[in-house]
């Protein structure tokens, strides 16, 4: 069942009118939202994002009547998809009314897309193999940091990434390491955690947010700092953080070869974040 600003239509149903502002020129949002025995996970840090989203690109709303509303509309989706175990939601936020690269009004909409899902939580997955992508930078702009309806670099770096052979690209800012197209990077370099700052245009990261968390309760070493692809290739370790998989092991980039096997703080990490989870009342975290 989709959910269409409150209205919950059968799969295959029409779901947007050829009006509709994100369709035409990317003019909104999304979150993607994992579901873990019913519970939507991290969903305040999903909604402040957002709404801090919604603010720069201007949409008009009354913040925690719009808030209270989303969380009601999702965890609907998920009772009308009977997800009980595992599952993904992707809400996607656009701006209502018509209007040419001007609009006439500013107020959101929404579609709320569930679907359930056969793998466990934040198991570890098999390690990625990286490319890098050096066709186009991350732009400087004041939405950096927020997931757009218009994701134009990371679809190419996805392309080229699958065009050459790799899971996936590492994309840049400036020349610096920002993100993969669908997650954010880490690095372990003696013990000590490393990720990009989101000054070098990577993604508010929720689940980079959760990583950061834990890694600091337990009392490790974290950094945001910047990174050169020569400094990335030096680390001991590198993994990805993605809110839907959770940490990823990278076991190659280009020619660096490591082998995950032997990695000790990502697994560490991975199991941390699998009890945090897990947790009881973890939905709102």
């Amino acid at each position: 069942m989709i959910n269409l600003n409150g209205h919950l239509l059968e799969e295959g149903a029409p779901e947007v009118s050829l009006l509709n502002r994100s369709f035409k020129y990317g003019d909104g949002l999304f979150e993607s939202l994992r579901v873990y025995e019913g519970r939507i996970l991290f969903m305040a840090d999903h909604l402040n994002r957002l709404i801090r989203g919604m603010h720069i690109l201007r949409m008009e709303f009354e913040e925690e009547t719009w808030r209270a509303r989303m969380r009601e509309e999702l965890r609907r989706s998920v009772q009308a998809n009977a997800i009980h175990a595992h599952g993904r939601l992707r809400l996607h936020v656009y701006r209502g009314g018509s209007g040419a690269y001007l609009p006439v009004a500013h107020h959101p909409l929404f579609l709320i897309e569930a679907y359930n899902l056969k793998d466990d939580l934040y198991q570890a997955a098999t390690p990625l193999r990286l490319t890098i992508y050096r066709e186009a930078m991350i732009p400087d702009a004041p939405w950096t940091g927020c997931k757009l309806a218009s994701a134009l670099p990371w679809v190419m770096a996805s392309i080229y990434a699958r065009s050459n052979l790799y899971d996936d690209a590492l994309l840049l800012y400036r020349g610096k390491v920002s993100e993969i197209s669908s997650a954010n990077v880490f690095a372990v370099q003696k013990r000590k955690l490393l990720t990009p700052p989101l000054s070098d245009a990577c993604l508010d990261g929720v689940m980079r947010r959760q990583v950061i968390r834990i890694a600091q309760q337990l009392q490790l070493q974290v950094e945001e700092k910047s990174l050169t692809i020569n400094q990335l290739l030096k680390s001991d370790e590198v993994f990805v953080s993605n809110t839907i998989r959770g940490l990823q092991a990278v076991r190659q980039i280009e020619k660096q070869m490591w082998e995950p096997d032997r990695y000790t703080l990502t697994p560490f990490l991975r199991n941390a974040l699998l009890q945090y989870a897990c947790a009881e009342g973890k939905e709102d975290v």
